[in-house]
């Protein structure tokens, strides 16, 4: 059997390899997490490793992939466990036997666990032992007795337990927030962290913006500035005072290995598409990689990805690099004066839009004629799916398909939220009145909606224009 690795990483920093490939060093980590060195995370072994999130049950679902577990060795946080102490959204690792189809072991180790110093409504943020952890509607959250919750359960100092994936500046996306509501959080409550040591001195030193003193620990690896660890200890004031430091091992993968990862692109210079990397993997693209649902020129930082090749001295060659992102649906008329040939773009409802080769484009009002981006006129009425690139004044919607439609008076915006305040609520920058609107089919009220939904969640509405806003009659939360 060919081996095969599939992976979702969370993201280390790794030097951005140069066009020739000359300084690679040996590709860095490719389990290695945001703004440090990678790690091995619990060293298992097998013909391959699929490290994703859980998407289902009945056995195990990871990317894709239904493994069997009937003889599955589970450890839950450095600790024996069982496949019911997993949930929907963890990231774990899965030690894949040489069927392919067989979990040999599983694991999962969250990325931080401690107490919620503060939270910021406004942007769906927490922060836990320095960290910015962002919560999105894909987001799930549950308490110890496997409850669903939402954002606005979780106080301050409630301990949360985070797995997600890092940014290269520390930042987590989580994928899944257990609230540990079972336990009451005290100064000999338990707390744990990983991360690259900074300014080391005799007695402290800091990971990201919180400082660690290591006094009691009893036969610490040699600490050095730079290096990976997992910290555990409890919290004295703002100082974790350390009981355990654990050095994180490098993951070097072989030569010749199978590799899928799903992740985040970082270390990404403007300009320069061939090489980049994906969750803290170096990669890099040539002339037989395909693309699909975005091309060469679409690679950003932040953008989701998902990468297959072969790894070639520590560097993962793409032969397959697929676009992963939001589901956003627009319906609109094109912004009269927006269409720019050269970039191949164009604005609806003031939000730009970006066609390339991997575009699906279709005319339904002229069935035997042929539809390009040439073809698209001011004032078309068309209807977008795509997805999310860049962020802030920069963020563009790549669009998968475009299909031209019959002129209709109502529009469709299907985006994450920006921004809210009852009755109103702002989508890619678009803002939107719900006063008058039904909200999920009328099923439920807007003080009921309002109270539900929050930042980064997937909202659908539908209706009329009044210059640049959207006066909605249908409001919808999707899932």
């Amino acid at each position: 059997m060919k081996r095969f690795m599939k992976i979702l990483l969370p993201i280390a920093l790794i030097a951005l390899l140069s066009t020739s490939c000359g300084s690679s060093g040996g590709g860095g980590s490719i389990l290695g997490p945001g703004g440090g060195d990678g790690r091995a995370s619990g060293g298992i072994g097998g013909t391959g490793i699929s490290k994703g999130t859980v998407t289902g049950f009945g056995s195990v679902i990871v990317n894709g992939v239904t493994f069997n577990t009937d003889t599955t060795t589970f450890t839950i946080d450095d600790n024996p466990g069982t496949q019911a102490d997993l949930a929907l959204g963890m990231l774990v690792e899965v030690d894949v036997a040489e069927d392919g189809t067989t979990a040999g072991a599983v694991i999962f180790e969250p990325e931080v666990e401690g107490p919620i110093a503060a939270r910021d409504d406004q942007n769906n943020t927490l922060t836990v032992l320095g960290r910015t952890i962002i919560v999105d509607g894909n987001t799930r959250i549950e308490d110890s007795d496997d409850t669903i919750v939402n954002f606005s359960t979780l106080q301050i100092n409630d301990s949360l337990e985070i797995s997600g994936l890092v940014f290269m500046d520390g930042r987590i996306l989580a994928t899944h927030i257990r609230y540990r509501n079972d336990i009451i959080f005290g100064s000999d409550t338990i707390v744990e962290l990983k991360g690259t040591i900074q300014a080391l001195n005799d007695s402290t030193f800091f990971i990201g913006t919180q400082e660690i003193n290591h006094n009691d620990v009893v036969s610490p690896p040699t600490l050095s500035n730079g290096l990976f660890v997992e910290v555990k200890g409890t919290l004295d004031g703002s100082i974790l005072k350390a009981v355990q430091i654990d050095k994180e091992d490098l993951f070097d993968p072989e030569d010749d290995l199978e590799v899928e990862i799903e992740g985040l692109v970082t270390d990404f210079v403007q300009g320069n598409f061939t090489n980049f990397s994906v969750s803290g993997q170096a990669v890099l693209t040539n002339s037989a990689t395909i693309f699909e649902n975005g091309s060469l020129f679409d690679l950003a930082l932040n953008v989701r990805l998902e990468v297959e090749g072969t790894v070639v001295g520590g560097i993962l060659v793409a032969e397959k690099i697929q676009f992963r992102g939001d589901r956003i649906k627009i319906k609109a008329e094109v912004n009269s004066g927006s269409i720019d040939s050269g970039t191949q773009t164009f604005t609806v409802l003031g939000i730009p839009v970006r066609i390339n080769g991997a575009t699906e484009m279709e005319d339904d009002t002229d069935e035997e004629g042929s539809f390009g981006f040439s073809d698209i006129l001011d004032n078309d009425y068309l209807e977008i799916r795509g997805y999310l690139t860049g962020s802030g004044a920069n963020r563009v919607v790549i669009a998968t398909e475009v299909e031209r439609e019959d002129a209709e008076t109502e529009v469709l915006l299907q985006a994450p939220v920006d921004s809210l305040a009852n009755p109103d609520l702002t989508l890619l920058g678009v803002m939107v009145r719900t006063g008058s609107a039904s909200f999920n089919d009328g099923k439920i009220s807007s003080a009921a909606f309002f109270n539900q939904v929050k930042v980064g969640d997937l909202v659908k509405v539908t209706g009329g224009l009044s210059g640049a806003e959207i006066l909605a009659k249908e409001v919808e939360l999707e899932e």
